[in-house]
């Protein structure tokens, strides 16, 4: 049997999978990091799953864990993230289809924002692809049982995800990395998990929900549609794992 993981930064973007798993069980921890068993209807694999907290390192740390303990065939990365002002309102759903590191800055050596290189072989990295099957999934005919947020139903977006280990509000910063990285999405911890899959060989994917417009951040849309936005993301990849298991 394979396995996948399905992984969030916060419990309450992973509450909706919480309340639909069976056969749940604790199976390891790491830190006061628990990570859980257990099995989706319709769905074939078996899934761990956890959170992890806010931020790249944790990120990075919790995934790595997770591999060695688990081994597991595919990583889902799923929640909440900020979204940009060209195309992308509150509630939409994004599909990354590459992720940056975003405030990963050695340009004072020559090299461009978000890019870096191993001593061993001179390899540039910078941006890192996503599995592609979800991606193109986007493009064929599926139902999914969205929840309306102020009675419009979210829209579905495949683009880059950039992550850095800040909450932007500030509109002249956001301004800046839209200029220079043209991105959809903006988290802090999908391009430290992305990276970590990539240099172990595991499949990986992240679908988040736009809870802001970065630069724009409504505090009241914030407390009073957070559990509709992780739900909406949730049920994205609900419904791609079970349209696998036709």
């Amino acid at each position: 049997m394979q396995t996948i993981a399905i992984i969030s930064a916060l419990r309450k973007e992973l509450e909706p999978l919480f309340i639909d798993i069976q056969k749940k069980k604790q199976v390891a921890e790491l830190n006061g990091i628990t990570f859980y068993s257990g099995y989706l209807k319709g769905v074939s694999e078996r899934i761990i799953f956890g959170s992890f907290g806010i931020g790249k390192v944790l990120a990075s740390l919790s995934t790595q864990f997770l591999i060695d303990t688990f081994h597991p065939n595919h990583i889902y990365f799923i929640g909440a993230c900020g979204g940009t002002m060209h195309g992308v309102k509150p509630g939409d759903v994004i599909v990354a289809d590459s992720t940056i590191q975003s405030d990963f800055d050695i340009t004072c050596f020559g090299y461009t924002k978000g890019e870096f290189q191993l001593d061993r072989d001179g390899i540039l990295f910078k941006e890192f692809k996503t599995d592609i099957s979800l991606v193109n999934w986007i493009k064929t005919d599926y139902i999914c049982n969205f929840e309306s947020i102020k009675n419009c139903m979210p829209s579905i977006l495949s683009g880059r995800m950039i992550s850095q280990d800040t909450f932007e509000t500030k509109k002249m910063t956001f301004n800046r990395l839209q200029r220079e990285f043209h991105f959809f999405g903006i988290d802090m911890e999908s391009a430290a998990v992305n990276v970590v899959c990539h240099f172990n060989a595991v499949s990986f994917n992240v679908v988040k929900s736009a809870i802001d417009i970065t630069g724009q951040l409504d505090l009241n849309f914030y407390r009073a549609y957070y559990p509709v936005v992780c739900t909406n993301a949730y049920k994205f990849l609900k419904t791609y794992l079970l349209s696998k298991n036709i």
